[in-house]
């Protein structure tokens, strides 16, 4: 019995480990967004992809926190990866699914592959993002 319950523990953790580092390992940015009501500022830490000279995040669920505050305000700031500043962004419609699918299957890997196990994607949007001028 005990060593059936240290299988399970130790499937466990090896779960959790490489679910952490598919999520945090390289080209992960930090997300600042404000909540419109609150003024509550939030952190997210999300995967981007250049696309066409365009860079595009994904909304995973366009109901997260997040999503919901650039809906209402559509300003964020960025940082790491060299993408540190001030965007205004724009939540593109359902139509975008695919497309931001194609995309961070096609940068990630493995890594989205394993993390689309875990999280449904299914409802996933596209998140335009350009830099505001001056924006340190």
């Amino acid at each position: 019995m005990l060593r059936g319950m240290r299988l399970i523990a130790l499937v466990i953790a090896l779960l959790t480990l490489v679910t952490v580092a598919a999520l945090e390992s390289g080209d992960v940015i930090r997300v600042e967004t404000v909540n419109a009501q609150t003024q509550q500022l939030r952190e997210t830490r999300i995967w981007f992809v250049h696309s066409d000279e365009r860079l595009v995040l994904e909304a995973g669920k366009p109901d997260h926190p997040w999503v919901l505050d650039i809906m209402q305000v559509n300003h964020l700031r960025l940082s790491g990866q060299g993408l540190d500043g001030k965007y205004q962004s724009r939540l593109l419609g359902p139509d975008s699914h695919d497309e931001i699918r194609r995309l961070m299957r096609a940068k990630y890997g493995w890594r989205d592959v394993w993390v689309g196990w875990i999280f449904d994607t299914s409802r996933s949007r596209m998140v335009l993002v350009e830099a505001i001028a001056n924006s340190s």
